[in-house]
């Protein structure tokens, strides 16, 4: 008689590629609701002529930067409440991922989900500031455990909950997330095709 080997409790890591898909789809799905609040209250740039130093104000003759201010709340609001509750956003549900603390196993908690949030994705829509996402992006190749500059920071990793299943299973969730994505996308275009006119 044989006793059975242990199985190692230790988390699945996402793959980046993984990470990538689950980024596209919360980036278009904050977009959408970007462009329909936006659309909403009516929102329409113009850009006034300003002096050659106006780089210096981010402000300056753009009367839309409410709308910019706008964009930041939304995409904060969106990661950090959902990292902070379920450890997954819409992305993350349809690629089948999780943000955990790397101590506990669980959702990272509304203090790390908001240091995590700040670092990325809020750095991103921060004028001047967003070149330093590829920096926080770049840094899970050089971490073993492929954990972003955000997740460093916020002492989380990123695990993957696709179970051990069937080669089948996991093509039907494949060709699905696809389709979602096309669908997503095409409903992208079809919103800016509706603002432009």
């Amino acid at each position: 008689m044989t006793t059975p080997t242990s199985v190692s409790a230790e988390p699945v890591i996402a793959a980046r590629r993984h990470r990538v898909a689950a980024a596209i789809i919360d980036n278009v799905t904050v977009v959408i609701a970007f462009t329909l609040i936006r659309t909403a209250l009516g929102g329409e740039e113009t850009f006034e002529e300003s002096s050659p130093t106006s780089w210096l104000n981010l402000y300056a003759g753009n009367p839309g930067w409410v709308t910019e201010i706008m964009l930041l709340a939304l995409t904060i609001g969106y990661f950090w409440s959902q990292h902070a509750v379920w450890g997954q956003t819409l992305g993350k549900r349809l690629c089948r991922l999780k943000v955990v603390a790397a101590s506990t196993g669980e959702a990272p908690g509304v203090v790390w989900a908001g240091v995590r949030t700040l670092v990325y994705p809020a750095l991103s829509t921060v004028p001047y500031v967003w070149p330093a996402v590829y920096v926080v992006m770049l840094w899970s190749f050089a971490d073993r455990r492929r954990r972003g500059l955000h997740d460093v920071a916020a002492r989380t990793i990123v695990v993957d909950l696709t179970g051990p299943g069937s080669v089948r299973e996991q093509v039907r969730g494949a060709l699905f997330r696809v389709g979602l994505l096309v669908a997503v996308f095409a409903a992208l275009v079809l919103i800016s095709v509706i603002v432009a006119r």
